[in-house]
């Protein structure tokens, strides 16, 4: 099951960066983005597969509850 918080890395590449001078997110070359280690499915009805690679989330957010 998705994680509301998370994001794929390909998907925060398209994002506008608010607290940087670089017009877009550069996700995991950025000292704030975080890694989300569960399991994932990008779509309804496809199989769960390990996000440690994938999917992370902007840290400057603070950590999810």
């Amino acid at each position: 099951m998705a994680h509301s918080f998370c994001i794929s890395e390909a998907d925060a590449k398209r994002k506008r960066c608010c607290a940087s001078i670089e017009p877009v997110c550069i996700a995991s070359e950025c000292m704030a983005w975080r890694w989300v280690e569960t399991n994932i499915n990008e779509r309804p009805g496809d199989p769960l597969v390990a996000s440690h690679n994938t999917h992370g989330y902007c840290g400057l957010a603070g950590k999810p509850r």
